[in-house]
């Protein structure tokens, strides 16, 4: 009873449920990927996109959202980069993590993270989209955890001093 297509007459079994969906997906992603399935990659359908608010009307996509990225990872694996199922064969991320970090807490100054984005919210900044590559191709950069590693690269300092706010 767990297998059997109550829209039709027939009674299926767990075989021809799963011989029809296997079928379906075969047919779609054929359609959509050409027929060599050897080259066939998860990452030409998983894609990474960062959405803005703006970014919602088609021609204002390319000046505010960050990708499309092709993506590894999936749902429920460490690269935890949700989708839903749908039947064009095409599984857009639609949530994962904020941030990745890697710490050894025996050897900090080692520690390294990458954003989804960027470390701005401001598109006009150089900051806005630097490390959405990195963070799709899985790789991360050097957390500055040292004060001395992090005055050498100072290039500018905001200071906010909420006591002078009249």
């Amino acid at each position: 009873p767990w297998w059997d297509n109550l829209r039709t007459e027939e009674k299926e079994t767990r075989a021809d449920i799963l011989k029809q969906a296997l079928g379906k997906t075969l047919e779609v992603q054929s359609a959509r990927l050409g027929n060599d399935i050897n080259q066939w990659q998860w990452e030409k359908v998983h894609t990474l996109t960062h959405p803005h608010p703006l970014g919602q009307v088609d021609l204002l996509k390319p000046i505010f959202n960050v990708g499309p990225f092709k993506v590894n990872g999936g749902n429920e694996v460490i690269n935890n980069l949700m989708f839903k199922l749908n039947p064009e064969g095409l599984f857009e991320v639609t949530g994962g993590p904020a941030l990745r970090k890697v710490i050894d807490m025996a050897d900090l100054s080692g520690a390294r993270s990458v954003l989804p984005s960027g470390e701005s919210g401001n598109m006009m900044s150089p900051h806005y989209g630097d490390q959405a590559k990195m963070y799709a191709e899985g790789e991360t950069r050097p957390l500055l955890m040292n004060k001395e590693t992090l005055k050498k690269g100072t290039h500018s300092i905001l200071m906010l001093n909420p006591h002078e706010i009249k």
